[in-house]
């Protein structure tokens, strides 16, 4: 790993500390600014971006970032942070079509129940999140997909298609629990499990991307 990367990682881990710190302590604006920081390192950790790859996953750990300040910023901006997130999953769809095509549709049927179960369950809390919520299940789930399509299509017998794979299943679990935070049970204390779960995630994912 090249000194640059380890350094991004160092300070997205600090910023995850502190975020922490931040959000038991109630201070809010100091949460605000460290939210979106290991995203944006996890960016930086993939720098200089040399291919199309590279570029899209970058690309989605910017608008997860994006996405990390509007939910954080105020309840209101809810909706907006979920089109960022969304767009984020588009990204790493794009990133994992160019790695393989191959339709495995088997692996689809497991993701659909899972994230169809969690729809679900959130569905009589949703009101008119019904349709914003339902579109970002399907993207979750098609990303999660599309990932696990990879494993067995790497011929260099590299740990990316897990660690891709990994990575979506740790990020679809986050977003259905912030989905329960947010729609049925505001005091079900999942802060530390889904940002752990999500930024693990997101870790997993940068790691999986192609670096040549």
């Amino acid at each position: 790993m090249q000194p640059r990367g380890s350094t991004s990682l160092r300070l997205g881990l600090v910023a995850a500390v502190a975020y922490f710190v931040a959000h038991a302590c109630g201070w809010s604006s100091l949460a605000l600014v460290t939210k979106p920081l290991p995203a944006l390192c996890l960016f930086a950790f993939l720098l200089p971006v040399r291919n199309r790859d590279g570029a899209l996953i970058a690309g989605g750990l910017v608008l997860s970032a994006l996405g990390d300040l509007l939910l954080e910023a105020s309840p209101a901006l809810f909706l907006p942070g979920l089109v960022a997130f969304l767009l984020a999953h588009v990204a790493y769809v794009a990133a994992y079509l160019g790695r393989t095509r191959a339709l495995h549709l088997g692996r689809l049927v497991p993701v659909a129940l899972f994230t169809g179960f969690g729809f679900t369950q959130l569905e009589p809390h949703l009101g008119a999140m019904r349709a914003p919520v339902l579109a970002y299940v399907v993207v979750i789930t098609v990303m999660v997909w599309r990932a696990a399509a990879q494993i067995g299509e790497d011929r260099t017998g590299e740990l990316r298609p897990w660690l891709a794979t990994s990575g979506a299943l740790m990020f679809a679990v986050s977003d259905l629990m912030v989905g329960w935070s947010r729609f049925v049970d505001p005091d079900a204390g999942l802060k530390l499990p889904l940002m752990l779960l999500y930024w693990g995630g997101q870790t997993l994912i940068a790691a999986s991307t192609r670096r040549d």
